[in-house]
């Protein structure tokens, strides 16, 4: 799949890079994942509290918050992300380069 976005950025991805996602792998805690929350595909570190029963989805951006996943949301997870890859080509310019 392609990045799209900022939430990424402190793990060194961002728009125009890509992810491998593996559908066959069951998602565990930590896990970076890519899910559907709402309709719209997100990727996010999965965190799992079983004793609290809750899902923490969490960017790897500072700037940005966690999504706690509730029972009126439409929360799907699609597949874990096993590799990276980022494009260094300078055609086009991320968000956070000067």
């Amino acid at each position: 799949g392609k990045i799209e976005g900022l939430s990424l950025k402190d793990i060194g991805l961002g728009n125009y890079d890509r992810v491998l996602i593996d559908k066959a792998i069951d998602a565990e805690d930590q896990d970076l994942i890519l899910c559907i929350v709402n309709g719209e595909f997100t990727i996010k570190f999965l965190e799992i509290d079983k004793e609290k029963n809750y899902i923490l989805l969490n960017p790897a951006n500072r700037n940005f918050s966690p999504i706690k996943v509730n029972e009126y949301m439409d929360f799907e997870v699609f597949g874990v992300v096993t590799f990276g890859i980022r494009k260094y080509i300078k055609r086009h310019k991320r968000d956070w380069d000067s």
